[in-house]
């Protein structure tokens, strides 16, 4: 009986032990996750701009007209009235040949045609006097006939000498060097007593009134030229002097692949300006708007997926971009992006695409 009851005793106590520690359980509680605060952000404009850079070629002024002068007849040289450095005027002489052979063919040129204009006055009287027989019936109508065409041989001859006379001529004054134009005297080839080729060169004559300047310029340069256009020259060993001119013909063609194109510029006149100068042709080559952001603003930068964040309606939005040139402490970029969005220059560490964000001033 008392075993009975102790047992109840322990299976009460069991169950208030039981319902005490319900009583006393912590009250479970529902975790609620909100939104974390908004990152702080600095954040700067894309910018759009042209860059530019200066190339330069180096050339040597030269006359624009230039000029290596020979004679276009054989003879021997007997004098020459020019030096190196001589300054001569259009149509002076030069030098001149041995010209006693040019004077014998002038003169027996001369005398060919005095005799033949003499034999046909002589054959024209002839042919008039045998006109006036034929009326009388003294002479036969052929022999009228051949004295016609005796004295038309005779014009005929007269016509040949006198071409002679005149190409004789022409050749008697190709034995005298003159001056096409006026200039200076830059070399001198050929010395008195030398035999003078045709075509042998005996001076060379650089002109004085205009100057030029050649150079050849590379492909990439080539087609952003146009001819008169105009262009920069400077003079580098003549105080820097800086020169204007303008393009006056430009190659569209070189000779092989790889080669180089001729650009020859017309220099202004300018005091002090002479042949053979070392000068400059500066020419500025613009490229197209390109947009630049802060180095600062690129995610990843060292990476193949450069990205960085645009900042719209407090929220920042991943946009990948390729990397271009850079332009002191910024670079060029290009990707889904326009001059004048917001990009993220600090707060990158806690962004993600599309995370509100709020802009530190």
């Amino acid at each position: 009986m008392k075993t009975g009851k102790i047992i109840s005793t322990l299976i009460g106590l069991s169950f208030l032990g039981t319902a005490l520690a319900f009583g006393f359980w912590p009250e479970r509680r529902e975790t609620v996750i909100s939104e974390s605060a908004n990152a702080l952000v600095q954040v700067e404009m894309v910018a759009s701009e042209q860059t530019q850079r200066e190339v330069r070629f180096s050339g040597i002024t030269r006359a624009k007209k230039h000029a290596v002068l020979s004679f276009p007849v054989p003879a021997r040289m007997v004098e020459r009235q020019v030096e190196v450095g001589d300054h001569v005027a259009k149509g002076q002489e030069l030098a001149r040949l041995d010209v006693r052979e040019f004077d014998y063919a002038v003169d027996r040129s001369r005398a060919v045609v005095a005799e033949l204009r003499v034999r046909l006055a002589q054959a024209g009287r002839d042919r008039q006097r045998l006109k006036r027989l034929i009326k009388d019936g003294a002479v036969a109508t052929k022999d009228f006939e051949r004295a016609t065409a005796a004295a038309d041989a005779l014009q005929a001859a007269l016509q040949a000498a006198e071409a002679r006379r005149r190409e004789a001529r022409r050749i008697r004054s190709e034995a005298e060097l003159k001056a096409p134009f006026s200039g200076t005297i830059t070399a001198v080839r050929l010395e008195p007593g030398e035999w003078a080729e045709p075509g042998r060169p005996v001076v060379e004559l650089s002109g004085d009134s205009q100057f030029e300047l050649e150079v050849d310029v590379p492909e990439t340069v080539i087609g952003l030229l146009n001819e008169g256009e105009r262009v920069d020259v400077l003079l580098p060993f003549v105080g820097r002097k800086k020169l204007q001119g303008r393009v006056d013909s430009l190659a569209r063609a070189a000779l092989s692949s790889g080669r180089l194109f001729p650009l020859v510029v017309a220099l202004d006149s300018a005091k002090g300006l002479t042949a053979g100068l070392t000068a400059e042709l500066i020419i500025t080559i613009r490229t197209e708007p390109k947009l630049l952001v802060p180095l600062s603003a690129v995610v990843n930068p060292g990476t193949s997926q450069p990205s960085l964040f645009v900042v719209e309606n407090d929220r920042a939005h991943k946009v990948a971009v390729e990397l271009g040139a850079f332009n002191g402490d910024r670079v060029a970029v290009s990707g889904n992006l326009s001059a004048g969005d917001r990009v993220v220059v600090s707060g990158h560490t806690t962004l993600s695409d599309g995370k509100r964000v709020e802009v530190r001033s």
